[in-house]
């Protein structure tokens, strides 16, 4: 199994690890501070994960359910970056509690690395009906990707007077009047706005670093849903 980082780079690995954490923090979760919502929301999102890519992998796959694969993964694989954050990297983890979670005791003893500068930005594309695409997505003003490779991207969105849960009534001034969509590592990224072809969407980017700070927002990026 290969590892980007600590996470299992395909989605069957990151769901077995998501259900192996599932197992765990329903014993341990109480003594290491975990709170009961939490455990509860990682139980919700493991099981939706696995009954989207069920479906996924079946002869049913189409546009939507891969769209709503990679919604119900991007909502996972936020919340294990959260609980490994917030509650994994302290005490009173010990090194074999770690290794029942299938993380290396390293992994949290990391070198502290300072909040991102530098701004996000990425090329619009347009690949079919109601689908755009963030790509070459990078450090503003570079060919490059990333200020380094621990960071990743958080995404944010918005459907002025769409339809679902990304809708906006008015246009916004920066990425904080928009919603949140998924943190990733990609240099490109697809949506699927079935039922808002027609309405103008927008977008805003910002670094995060491992320990969840966020750099300064990218420039807003506007476009009309084919």
């Amino acid at each position: 199994m290969q590892y980007h980082n600590w996470l299992p780079s395909s989605r069957e690995g990151q769901l077995t690890m998501a259900q192996n954490w599932d197992a765990v923090v329903q014993s341990r979760g109480i003594a290491w501070g975990i709170p009961q919502q939490e455990m509860t929301d990682l139980k919700t999102l493991s099981a939706a994960a696995a009954a989207v890519l069920s479906r996924a992998q079946s002869a049913e796959r189409n546009v939507i359910i891969t769209a709503e694969c990679n919604e119900a993964f991007n909502e996972l694989k936020e919340k294990m970056r959260f609980i490994k954050t917030r509650y994994f990297a302290s005490p009173p983890l010990t090194d074999p509690d770690y290794a029942g979670l299938g993380l290396k005791p390293k992994d949290v003893i990391r070198t502290p690395i300072g909040e991102p500068d530098t701004e996000v930005e990425a090329d619009l594309g347009f690949p079919d009906f109601h689908l755009i695409e963030l790509r070459n997505i990078r450090r503003r003003g570079s060919a490059g990707s990333d200020p380094r490779s621990e960071h990743r991207v958080q995404i944010y969105t918005g459907i002025l007077d769409g339809t679902g849960k990304y809708r906006i009534t008015e246009p916004p001034h920066t990425g904080d009047d928009l919603h949140f969509v998924a943190t990733v590592q990609r240099k490109r990224e697809r949506f699927d706005f079935n039922e808002n072809s027609g309405k103008t969407v927008f977008f805003c980017l910002r670094w995060e670093n491992p320990s969840g700070k966020a750099g300064p927002w990218g420039t807003l990026l506007k476009a009309v849903i084919p």
